[in-house]
């Protein structure tokens, strides 16, 4: 499938790398033919790696170059801020494209809810970036809580904290029109949860802003609005519990954890990519004890990873791996746009479709709209209905539009 890049920057050129990835083992099945950027420079410095990383320079073209047709170009890797998605994601769409949209899949629910709606309008697939779930441990972890290696799985946590008063990335990751940040990570957790555990179903939370303003990595500093801690406390549909905590604001070292509890055991999990061993505590004999990596592979007979992860990650039954920091960031995008390009070439879904891009992040803000209306509030409703933190978002891209 020939493809398009459209936006070229940090995260454009990280896709690029994940492209790279796929080439390196051999998989054909997706072809860089254009990148598209507002910003010339960025364009070539996405074609430049490319041609390093391929051998091929694609194309560097507009945006309304690849839309009007005629390039052979069949989808589109959209990687843009995702205030722009609804606008580039639903022009790609009409113009017969698939595309897989990095996360989130929009700037709000009701936004992303429009893109599904334009994609099953126009008969063209809808893929979501989503890359922790593809990380060769939560493959294991989901494998293992299938197996019932914990039991019935009755509470899990996800918690993070770090980064101070500075800025991760981007200043707009710290703007609430954008997000924010606890929006932009939150995503990624609100998927990996329901992943492992199952749908979210009620959410309550409290939220509270305390940088005013952050520094970057050049040492300017910049205003921000955005909240950068929240705790929220929430039920699965299967009627587990979840405990949820993101502090950003935090002088400490980057902690995390992400732990399921089940009613034979519990399952400790390390951060995404970073390639360390699940921790699986059983009850045996009365004993709690913490089972070897034998025994808990041994849980798992038949797991196995798909052809394009085990060569990536170099096995298919992994329980740990050491890779530089780049290469496993490449190889996890790289998964996912396989699975895009498969999906169009088998005429099948995407593991991560739209609706299911839909679902993080409206667990992602629901914590934000149950403390804005001051009570517990479902995953449907905010789906179906949004809320009053989400409406001011949605108010402001309105008003930039018209201007």
């Amino acid at each position: 499938m020939r493809v398009a890049l459209i936006g070229c920057g940090f995260m454009g050129q990280r896709h690029v790398r994940g492209l790279g990835r796929l080439h390196d083992i051999g998989y054909g099945g997706i072809e860089l033919a254009a990148v598209c950027d507002a910003d010339g420079v960025r364009a070539a410095e996405a074609a430049d790696l490319a041609h390093s990383l391929t051998g091929t320079r694609p194309a560097i073209l507009s945006a309304g170059e690849v839309l009007a047709g005629g390039t052979g170009i069949e989808g589109a890797l959209v990687v843009t801020p995702p205030a722009d998605h609804e606008t580039t994601v639903g022009a790609a769409l009409e113009a017969g494209l698939h595309v897989l949209v990095e996360k989130p899949i929009s700037i709000t629910v009701g936004s992303g809810s429009r893109i599904i709606a334009r994609a099953a309008a126009a008969g063209r697939l809808l893929a979501v970036a989503e890359n922790y779930r593809r990380d060769p441990i939560n493959r294991l972890a989901r494998a293992l809580l299938d197996a019932g290696a914990v039991g019935t799985v009755y509470r899990a946590e996800q918690s993070s904290t770090g980064r101070g008063g500075q800025i991760a990335i981007s200043v707009w990751r710290h703007r609430k029109v954008s997000g924010g940040i606890l929006v932009d990570m939150g995503v990624h957790y609100g998927d990996i949860l329901q992943y492992l555990v199952g749908p979210l179903d009620t959410l309550t939370g409290l939220s509270r802003r305390i940088e005013d303003s952050r520094q970057d990595a050049q040492g300017q500093w910049h205003e921000v609005d955005s909240e950068d801690v929240c705790l929220g406390l929430a039920t699965t549909v299967s009627g587990a519990l979840v405990q949820w905590s993101m502090d950003y604001a935090a002088r400490d070292e980057r902690l995390f954890r992400r732990v399921v509890y089940g009613t034979e055991g519990t399952l400790h999990l390390p951060h995404d990519r970073s390639g360390e061993a699940l921790r699986l505590f059983r009850e045996v004999e009365g004993t709690v004890r913490e089972l070897d990596q034998a025994d808990l592979m041994g849980l798992v007979p038949d797991f196995h990873t798909d052809g394009v992860t085990a060569a990536l990650f170099g096995g298919d039954r992994l329980a740990n791996y050491e890779l530089p920091f780049p290469v496993i960031d490449a190889n996890l995008l790289a998964i996912e746009q396989a699975d895009f390009a498969d999906a169009v070439k088998e005429g099948r879904l995407p593991e991560v479709t739209g609706e299911i891009g839909l679902s993080a992040l409206a667990v992602a803000y629901g914590w934000f709209e149950a403390a804005e209306l001051g009570r517990a509030i479902r995953v449907a409703e905010v789906i179906e209905r949004g809320g009053p933190y989400q409406a001011a978002i949605d108010a402001n891209l309105a008003s930039t539009e018209m201007v």
